[in-house]
């Protein structure tokens, strides 16, 4: 059995969160994973954000305040931020990036500092994503695993009628929703009876969407829960994603193909 500390900054999660809120990929699936290691005998934990300790699914959640105190010595698995590593001691050393890297951006931030003390192995989503983080960054190796998709999300039987035409947009806003939203009106007057809904994975992001004048057809729904969103795509045509440069990895397309 292995000691596994997980660290993340950013908004406060837990394994319940998963389960009856909406997320972002790169949350849900630190908390997929945590749980699949916990289920395997590992003694896992997740230092973030969370106000106070509490125990959620065979996973240990502690605030970050506690991971100088705590911190086993074993695997250490820095999610977006090296300098996570900073004051703690771990074994392993573990770098799990779900963006690009750009040099100069990771130097004023004061990164390269901690990648150089623990040279930690990389984790990356991809070949894209390998091929956009500088090779000169110290580490101990790259490695490249995808995110997993969860159960879920995968029918057990495929539909006898197709859905209506009916889209729908699960991702970052900031990666092409506006784009789409230009070409709506097009759709709209080729498929007269096509709708749109927006789901946004995170808060702020789905009250400035809904600020937003709606065109006809289309609805800003905010952020579902997981399980909400899984029945969501069951009773969708398509979901529209248009690429961004930044999307590594697109969690959002892989669960609706998923549901196919």
């Amino acid at each position: 059995m292995a000691v596994i500390d997980f660290l993340h900054l950013g908004v406060p999660f837990s394994g319940e969160t998963l389960r009856s809120q909406s997320m972002g990929g790169t949350e849900s699936s630190l908390v997929q994973l945590a749980e699949a290691l916990a289920k395997r005998g590992h003694d896992v934990r997740v230092f973030n954000t969370i106000p106070a300790p509490r125990q959620e699914f065979g996973v240990d959640w502690r605030p970050i305040a506690h991971a100088p105190v705590c911190a086993r010595g074993q695997t250490g698995i820095a999610v977006a931020n090296p300098k996570l590593f900073n004051g703690l001691a771990f074994r392993s050393h573990i770098f799990w990036l779900s963006n690009p890297l750009k040099s100069w951006r990771q130097i004023r931030r004061g990164n390269v500092g901690p990648l150089i003390r623990t040279r930690p192995h990389f984790v990356l989503l991809g070949e894209y994503h390998k091929a956009h983080v500088p090779r000169w960054f110290p580490s101990s190796g790259r490695t490249i695993i995808h995110y997993g998709i969860h159960e879920d999300f995968f029918r057990s039987a495929p539909v006898s009628t197709p859905p209506p035409p009916r889209a729908i947009f699960t991702s970052q806003p900031y990666r092409g929703l506006d784009w789409i939203l230009n070409l709506w009106p097009e759709i709209k007057r080729q498929v007269p009876g096509a709708s749109f809904d927006i789901f946004a994975p995170k808060v702020h992001q789905a009250e400035a969407n809904a600020k937003k004048a709606a065109l006809d057809g289309v609805r800003f729904r905010g952020s579902i829960a997981r399980p909400d969103l899984v029945k969501e795509l069951a009773n969708a045509r398509v979901l529209l994603i248009p690429g961004h440069r930044d999307e590594t990895y697109c969690l959002a397309a892989a669960e609706a193909v998923a549901d196919l």
